[in-house]
């Protein structure tokens, strides 16, 4: 009996189904033996390893058992994704966008989860392998199922979606993004809109207010449009929005007021873009809480941690374009502090030619702010960091070679009252300065006590 699918043994739980992925680093066969000592019920291999395989042998306590050869393993773990999602007559909603997918999609299940059981994707299963194995989660009692389609390149959201079939589509802000991959901003355009491509025309697209590219691109398509923001032409209008004491709050339709915990107010319209969603599959916001305490924004999206003698952080490392960055240094400014402001950042990825331009621009952003120390580290935040110190004669901006090299500089600089902003592309790996100071703090009480600059 098969009860789910992994394709990775240290998740896999029993009597599921190992999907064998080859990988860059990594061959999933390898791990065979591992999988069925854990209780696999089968597995998917390629058909050139049978023999390999065979030669092998497997330990009696844990024999292979029900091998499925095929001659691309992540092709059949699609297409049974794709097949086992016809069989469930359920409502889909789709979210993409460059900026604010998974935050979006996360208040859209919790506000769904209020009258419905959801499937969603965890974390950042939003690709090519992370949508079917969230798919193949789906049973007899979900109702409505919403799902984050991510992309780096074109032609991905077209076959994301022929996966889902949604519903309802939720585009967040296009942005510069993995301009690497798409090359230019127009072709992200062309990209996100591909999910179009497998709605009928009766089908609901909830939009951002001020992007009248996005909307020349939805208007062709005879969609029902509902646009989010604080516009006089927005179908679903938002205002309103405040800030206190790290709590966000703001008002749609002139008439609902909500409010979540965190201090990052350009959440709000992401919260919006959720409630219309929301609307659109049959929820009245009358009957929706005002205060949404029980609800868990993503690790690292602007997460607040204490760290030390009365030290906060802010890591905010998923997401780092050119347009996330600007929004995270607007609102970090804007938070009382005690202390300092510093802003620990790293690379902004996958920028392709543009990217040295970027980080110049972003430069001017940091400068913009008057913030009291700035620490980079990665190869474009030397970028940065040189246009602060030689172009806008910001002299407390240092460039580190690695994330490591940040955390024994703040060693003995950090103090009680400062407030940090961790800040960077996924890729950056942030978290290993969040990690770092923390670990720092447990195991040394001089910590949050250093100098009284952070200058060199």
């Amino acid at each position: 009996m098969v009860t789910g699918f992994s394709i990775d043994t240290r998740t896999l739980q029993k009597n599921d189904l190992f999907v064998a992925l080859p990988g860059e680093k990594t061959d999933g066969h390898a791990f065979l033996k591992t999988a069925f000592a854990q209780g696999a019920s089968g597995a998917v291999v390629l058909k050139k390893m049978l023999p390999e395989l065979a030669g092998k042998g497997s330990s009696p306590q844990a024999p292979f058992i029900n091998l499925i050869p095929v001659s691309n393993c992540e092709e059949a773990l699609q297409r049974i994704a794709q097949v086992h999602r016809l069989e469930y007559f359920i409502p889909a909603i789709g979210v993409t966008g460059s900026v604010g997918k998974t935050t979006t999609k996360e208040f859209l299940a919790y506000l769904l989860g209020k009258r419905f059981c959801v499937l969603s994707n965890r974390g950042n299963f939003n690709n090519h392998l992370g949508l079917p194995l969230t798919l193949l989660r789906l049973n007899s009692g979900h109702e409505v199922c919403v799902c984050e389609l991510g992309a780096n390149h074109a032609g991905e959201i077209d076959f994301l979606s022929g996966l889902l079939r949604p519903q309802i589509a939720v585009i967040t802000r296009i942005a510069p993004c993995h301009l690497k991959g798409f090359g230019s901003l127009e072709n992200i355009y062309r990209a996100k809109t591909e999910i179009f491509n497998h709605m009928t025309k009766d089908a609901t697209v909830i939009l951002p207010d001020d992007d009248p590219d996005l909307l020349q691109c939805t208007r062709s398509k005879k969609l029902n449009i509902i646009r989010v923001g604080e516009s006089r032409g927005a179908e679903f209008c938002l205002d309103s929005v405040k800030h206190l004491e790290g709590v966000t709050s703001f008002r749609v339709k002139k008439k609902y007021r909500f409010s979540f915990f965190s201090p990052a107010s350009f959440l709000a319209r992401n919260a919006a873009m959720a409630l219309a969603a929301a609307e659109a599959a049959g929820l009245s916001l009358a009957d929706l809480p005002s205060q949404w305490d029980d609800y868990q924004m993503p690790q690292g999206r602007f997460e607040e941690r204490k760290i030390g003698q009365d030290v906060r952080l802010i890591w905010d490392g998923f997401n780092a374009s050119p347009a996330a960055f600007r929004s995270a240094l607007e609102v970090f400014g804007q938070i009382r502090c005690a202390g300092r402001r510093g802003v620990i950042f790293a690379d902004m990825l996958e920028l392709g030619d543009e990217e040295t331009r970027y980080h110049r621009e972003l430069a001017h952003d940091l400068n913009q702010n008057k913030f009291d120390f700035i620490l980079g580290y990665g190869q474009n935040a030397k970028t940065t960091v040189e246009t602060l110190k030689n172009e806008l004669a910001f002299e407390n901006a240092h460039h580190f070679e690695q994330a490591e090299d940040v955390v024994s500089y703040l060693k003995d600089r950090i103090r009680p009252g400062d407030l940090l902003l961790l800040k960077a592309s996924r890729g950056m790996r942030m978290e290993k300065v969040a990690e770092g100071l923390e670990r720092l703090t447990a195991g040394n009480t001089s910590v949050g006590q250093g100098a009284d600059s952070c200058h060199h």
